[in-house]
């Protein structure tokens, strides 16, 4: 049987008829008690019944769903990065949270080096163009792109606009695919 207040998801077994009547949250199914919902399991030793309290089901990535995403590594036609939040959802993400970026998808004109588009640590808006069996993302529009950029010298927050970046410690010059809200994004809250 599960303990009092500990978290379960929908399906988990919380106990048998023997030992607890179905309440709230939860269901029988062939003698065996279940979740019926993501939160707190809950039991009323004076009625015998069990409760799931329930909880905001994490979020699941979807299909044209917007990401923010920080790229964690950079290959020759793609980059990789964990999805952190789908925007205007502030739910945990559920299951998967690895996508891929291919240097088609950066980009309506041609892109000869996605290494000069993203950088790793760059965190950046998406759009999902698949969610299955992989997450697939893409950045070819205007307000898709980096939002927040570090440089790869000195590692200090890049300033700038359109395609040019500049280092304010180093000075050093870098390019990136931006958002044409970069730099005006509060970075703290992705």
């Amino acid at each position: 049987m599960v303990n009092n207040n500990e978290l379960v998801v929908p399906g988990e077994r919380v106990g048998t008829v023997e030992e607890v009547i179905p309440g709230p949250g939860t269901y029988e199914h062939d003698g065996i008690v279940y979740a019926k919902a993501f939160g707190r399991y809950r039991f009323d030793p004076d009625e015998m019944r069990s409760m799931v309290r329930s909880r905001k089901e994490p979020a699941v990535i979807r299909k044209r769903d917007l990401v923010i995403a920080v790229v964690r590594d950079v290959r020759s036609s793609m980059v990789v990065a964990n999805v952190v939040r789908i925007v205007g959802n502030d739910r945990p993400i559920a299951g998967e949270t690895m996508a891929s970026l291919h240097v088609s998808k950066v980009s309506r004109e041609y892109v000869s080096d996605i290494r000069r588009m993203f950088r790793i640590g760059d965190a950046f808006r998406a759009i999902v163009i698949q969610a299955i069996p992989s997450i697939q993302i893409a950045t070819d529009r205007n307000d898709l792109g980096v939002l927040h950029g570090l440089c790869m010298k000195c590692r200090t927050p890049l300033l700038g606009h359109r395609d040019m970046l500049k280092c304010p410690e180093c000075e050093r010059i870098e390019t990136r695919k931006l958002a044409e809200d970069f730099g005006r994004v509060n970075v703290g809250k992705l």
